[in-house]
């Protein structure tokens, strides 16, 4: 407890320095317009990329919206540099007006962490200071109706003494929405990330001297139409994910390839409102797991279909309480013949309730079959429950609690892994610029097999510096 104490000190010391460095004075505070010069007088003719007159009316205020981690606060949001006011007037565009409906974000995050279980065992725990910068940049259109967005991001992560657990990741996503009409919208992302396997994850399988490195390769549209009282909502997401071998630390490699993998899911949701801000929905769904390799090194398949039904309500009527509360039957088939198919009723519940401008509660409850990493296995079986509560201590001090549990059951495999964590965090919106955010995670991992069972502290400090 005393090298937690220790750690907190030294990494609050160290966040509050380098903010003090790099927090703008008052007397270079922005008023919120990125160029000076005044702007042009409106001209009779409307720009077809951004339109002369916005809508004066709000947008409908959702209780999840309205939350308080989630709540706008206009004083504390990016300004944003105009692309058009970087590069400057370009005659061929009309003064960049195609540019100047860019908006440019910015964002670093600096984070510094002390972890007293690294490799997330029962014995022999080692613990480690980890620093980390998150670079990202995010350019968005400013257009009335449409959307368009390009966002590229990275992480580097070092360790005080563990080298070896060093990684770097990234991604790069663009997509957008298209207001086909007033009342129906298509939205398109196709995103590419690097990443890491965390230490600790119930389905991971065995580890070798390193983080397993993986590549996410992931398209999704998503097409809504609703009018008057009936929604039409199809989701499409399809994922590849690319793992690389690591060496075992006796010379040898461990192979990863075996988890090399096609997702796919497909899913309809069409809703009627019966009463004023109450929608009901039947909703249903498809989805396939396809590896690269047809047999697993054990010799088994671990290719799977799924189709489900589910039916339920959505509660949204103002900004006080939301509710989506719903039950399904979904049936997967599993192509490894050793495995009988799976018939599992699926219940799930999402709730927000801000019973006061300061506080917000949440609620949650999620039943799924997903793919593992686990080449013991050929999937698992997944129960979640999550609740929470945020708290405005002040306008710009903000905190929240959150604690889940998770159960995995594999098929296959016959493990029961039961994880449960609790996060607790305070967040200090400095100015514009700056925002300022200390945390303390618990967590715990139970489970049939002996050797992957663990606790762990993790405390941190991050400091957010945006545009």
């Amino acid at each position: 407890m005393r090298r937690i104490v220790c750690a907190w000190a030294l990494a609050v010391s160290v966040m509050l320095l380098i903010s003090a460095v790099l927090m703008p004075s008052p007397a270079l505070a922005q008023s919120g317009n990125v160029l000076d010069e005044t702007p042009a007088a409106p001209q009779p003719v409307t720009n077809p990329i951004k339109g002369l007159n916005k809508d004066p009316e709000p947008a409908f205020q959702a209780a999840i919206a309205d939350s308080v981690l989630k709540r706008t606060r206009k004083e504390y949001n990016p300004i944003g540099l105009e692309v058009g006011g970087i590069t400057g007037d370009i005659t061929d565009l009309g003064r960049g007006q195609l540019l100047e409906s860019f908006l440019l974000f910015p964002k670093v995050d600096f984070e510094l962490e002390f972890n007293d279980n690294v490799f997330a065992e029962e014995r022999g725990k080692v613990a480690d200071f980890i620093g980390s910068v998150k670079p990202q940049l995010e350019l968005v259109s400013d257009w009335d109706n449409h959307k368009f967005f390009i966002k590229a991001k990275g992480e580097f992560r070092k360790h005080l003494f563990e080298g070896a657990e060093d990684s770097f990741t990234y991604g790069l996503s663009t997509g957008g929405t298209v207001q086909v009409t007033e009342f129906e919208t298509v939205g398109i992302t196709l995103s590419f990330d690097r990443k890491t396997q965390a230490r600790g994850e119930p389905d991971a399988g065995q580890f070798g001297v390193e983080p397993t490195v993986f590549r996410d390769f992931k398209a999704q549209v998503d097409w809504k139409y609703q009018r008057d009282k009936f929604l039409w909502n199809p989701k499409l997401a399809i994922t590849y994910s690319d793992f690389d071998d690591v060496e075992d630390g006796q010379g040898g490699v461990i192979d990863k390839d075996e988890n090399d993998r096609l997702k796919g899911e497909l899913s309809l949701r069409l809703g009627y409102e019966a009463w004023k801000g109450t929608t009901v929905f039947v909703e249903p769904s498809i989805g396939f797991v396809r590896h690269d390799q047809t047999l697993a090194n054990n010799g088994f398949k671990r290719d799977f279909q799924t189709a489900a039904l589910a039916a339920g309500i959505t509660y949204d009527l103002t900004a006080v309480s939301y509710l989506e509360a719903g039950l399904g039957m979904r049936f997967s088939r599993f192509d490894d013949a050793s495995r009988d198919n799976l018939f599992r009723v699926e219940p799930s519940l999402d709730l927000v309730w801000n019973p006061h401008d300061s506080w917000t509660f949440k609620a949650g409850y999620s039943r799924s079959i997903e793919s593992t990493n686990d080449v013991n296995a050929v999937a698992l079986t997944r129960d979640e429950l999550t609740a929470g509560a945020e708290l405005e201590i002040m306008y710009n001090l903000l905190a929240s609690n959150t604690t889940s549990w998770r159960r995995d059951d594999s098929i296959g495999g016959n493990n029961t892994d039961h994880t449960i964590s609790n996060t607790a965090e305070i967040k200090w919106l400095m100015n514009e610029y700056s925002q300022m955010r200390g945390f303390w995670e618990f967590s715990t991992l139970r489970s049939d097999t002996a050797t992957k069972e663990f606790n762990r502290n993790r405390l941190g400090v991050v400091l957010t510096v945006h545009y």
